[in-house]
Parts: structure tokens; sequence; C-alpha cells
């Protein structure tokens, strides 16, 4: 047998061969994207001045331009009025200056890029909350010279205790529990899930809201019920999120990548019509006595507890007919079944067993088989695009807040983690 036999492969070859058998991945692309910008900011903070430097700029400036003018005037043999020279030195500063606040924006840029690639990917942010067990609860808390954020997560428990332990110690949490928690940290500003506090009480003046019924604002959720009980209690509050337009607005606007899919309104349709499904669920009832049947009827119903009728009015005018019809098109569509024989009866625990899972098969970020779906992406999608939004405000009230309390769902709080880490620690 001879060395034929045995073919060697060069360095270069084998790991071309190596990294072309590696699938793209959520999480290679965001390593990827994060060492591509913190190698950008290594080279472009080698080349921004100092504070030091930038304090002494127009007198270096001057010095150099003074030579420049020498070397001219020896090269011509003649000298330059001063007029010129004042001329070509206001130019050469102004161009000076106007490089270093191209630099400088840029690096801005460069900063928010890297908060955005440090956001946890799904997958990234299930290990993790896995490894720390903090599905139920997730308390996080970040601080620099100029301030502090806390980030505070919930199971989205309503109004149901939930028991826990914390280092040892078996917890009760409730949202009066939460709220408390937060309050006794005395922040500015409470940062919440949903809409902003007077879209969730449309036409109520401050006082009405503020002398609503606690029985009836907590019956509905953490989204509701917190940002309520800080406003009646003075504290400034701001919704971190983005409206559903908005979210799928961006979606549709995104390119098709080796990773993302192109998102189309039809798959957009199938999730929320999936999601809407998702809710009948949670009644675990009959109608009248009557097996529920899935029918437009009950899908209108169910469907204004996912998007409200404004919001499917918004919708409509990107292109994502919110309407029954439409809605078991494209849902029967991506699930390959028609809606009667996917969904069925609701009336017995097992065909809601038999049901459930596959209509977590459609709503899930993940299939049930490990694949990606178009209907699990616009999931996925939406809550980093979400994520994002959650970090650029809190990026812009941390300029305006000492103290920030933050509130979400547990998985978002462990997703921004490493964002809000940097983010608090950048200006050392």
């Amino acid at each position: 047998m001879t060395k034929k036999d045995f073919p060697e492969a060069t360095t270069e070859t084998a790991v071309e061969q190596r990294e072309s058998s590696v699938k793209e991945t959520p999480e290679r692309a965001r390593l990827a994207r994060l060492d591509s910008v913190n190698a950008e900011i290594g080279l472009l903070r080698s080349r921004i001045p100092s504070s030091e430097d930038t304090a002494t700029f127009e007198a270096k400036a001057s010095d150099a331009f003074q030579s420049t003018i020498v070397g001219i005037q020896e090269l011509v043999g003649t000298s330059v009025s001063e007029k010129t020279k004042d001329v070509i030195y206001a130019n050469t500063v102004e161009a000076s200056v106007k490089r270093s606040e191209r630099q400088q924006e840029r690096m801005r840029q460069l900063q928010k890029e890297k908060l955005h690639a440090l956001l946890l990917t799904q997958d990234e942010e299930g290990l993790e909350t896995g490894l720390q067990g903090k599905r139920v609860y997730a308390k996080k808390e970040f601080q620099d010279h100029e301030g502090s954020v806390i980030l505070r997560g919930t199971s989205h428990a309503a109004t149901l205790e939930k028991e826990y332990t914390v280092n040892g110690e078996r917890l009760i949490q409730n949202l009066d529990t939460v709220y408390e928690e937060l309050a006794a940290e005395k922040p500015s500003i409470l940062m919440h899930e949903g809409k902003d506090i007077h879209d969730i009480f449309p036409g109520m003046s401050d006082e009405e809201i503020r002398n609503l019924d606690s029985a009836s604002v907590i019956s509905k959720s953490e989204q509701v019920y917190l940002p309520w009980k800080a406003f009646v209690s003075g504290i400034e509050t701001k919704s971190w999120d983005l409206t559903m337009a908005e979210q799928f607005t961006m979606l549709l606007k995104s390119e098709d990548t080796s990773v993302h899919p192109k998102h189309t309104p039809e798959a957009i349709q199938a999730w929320l019509a999936s999601a809407a499904l998702g809710k009948i669920y949670e009644k675990k009832e009959t109608v009248d006595g009557k097996d529920i049947v899935l029918d437009e009827e009950i899908l209108e119903e169910i469907l204004k507890y996912v998007v409200s009728k404004e919001e499917q009015e918004s919708l409509k005018a990107i292109g994502v007919d919110c309407s029954a019809p439409a809605m078991l098109k494209a849902l029967e569509s991506f699930s390959g079944k028609m809606t009667k024989e996917l969904f069925g009866r609701f009336n017995t625990t097992q065909d809601r067993g038999d049901d459930f899972s596959a209509l977590r098969a459609l709503i899930e970020p993940r299939k049930s088989s490990g694949e990606m779906g178009p209907t699990n992406w616009v999931l996925y999608d939406a809550n980093h695009v979400r994520d994002v939004h959650a970090i650029d405000v809190l990026a812009e009230q941390k300029k305006k807040h000492q103290k920030i309390a933050m509130i979400a769902g547990a998985s978002h709080v462990i997703t921004w983690e490493p964002a809000a880490k940097e983010l608090y620690n950048e200006q050392r």
C-alpha cells in the first residue's frame, strides 16, 4: 500500500471542508457578527484621538499646518499670503473635525450593534435558563457610575401564585409581591412589556386610570397590572415593547439569509391563527354544553384575545389579513391538513392532548422534529426584534434615569443579560 492510498489534505483544504460541513445557525451567525463588530471597534479606537489629544487638537493641527506651509513655500519658491493660509487652515481643521465626528458617530453605531449581537438566541437562552433554573424567577442587577438597572423576570403568572426556591429559600410569587419587590428598590421608571399605560386604557384621564378597581385590573395580566400599580404610585412607566404591526413590518422587510427565511404575510397569518386557537385550550370547556368545533365564528371570537380590532386594522395595512377565512386558509396551507382534521373537537382531554401537540408544532420556536418551519421563524424573529428594541429603549432611558426597573418574561431577562451587562460597564 502506497502513500497514494492515503491522500493528505492540506490544512487549508481540511479547514474549508470542515467549515462547509458545519450548518449555519443563529448562534454561529450571532457570534460571527459579534467578532466582526469587536474587530471594527478595536480598529476605530486606534484611530480616534484620546480625550487628552482631543483637548490639544487645534494646537497640534496648527503646528502640522505650519510645517506644511513651509514645505509649500520651499517647493514653489514664493511665500503664501496670510489670507490664503487662513483659508487653507480653516478648511484643513474643518475636514479633520468632520472626520473625527464621523468616527465618533460610527463608534456609537458599533456600540449599539454590539449590544444587539450580545443578545442570546433562543436556543442559547433555553440552555442558560435550564442551567440557572430561572424559568419562573429571574432577577439581574447591573450598575455603573451613572446608575443601575434591575431586570426582573416572571413566568407570566397573571394572578396565580407561583412557588419557587431562591438560594434554598421557598418564596411565593404573585403580582403584588413582584411589584412590592420592585417598588422597594425605588426606581424612577418602570419599563414593562405590552402597551404603554394610556394605550392600555385608551380615552381615560390620568385620574380615571388611578381610580380603577384593583381587582378588575389584576385580572388581566402583569403587562397591565404592574404598570398600573406603578402609575398609581407616581412612578413613571414606559413600554419597552413593539406593537404587532411594528414587529411584523420589520419581519416583512427582512431579507432571506443563510439562517433566516424571508417572511411572508401568509406565514404570519398562520402563526396568528394557531396562537388564537391556543386560547381555546385555556378555556377547557364546551360552549352551551356542546362540543367546541372549529369554525370561522369560533376563530373570530378567540382571535380578539390575541389581536385587538385596532391591531387587526394596522396589520391589514401591511398586508396581513386577520379575517377568519384568510387565517384558516393560511393555517391549512402550512399545516398540510384541513383545520377541521387538525383541530377537530375540543371537548375531551384526549382530544385536547392530540390536537395540542400538533398546534404547538406550529407556534413553538422549534418543531418537535427539531426543524424550524416558516411559522416557527415568525415567532423566533418577532421575539428577536422585540429584544433588540428593548435594549435600545434601555440604552436611551439610561441617559435619563439613575435607577431603572425592567419587567418581562423570564426568558427575555436571560436573553438581555449579556447586553445589559455590557451597557452598564462600557463607561468605566
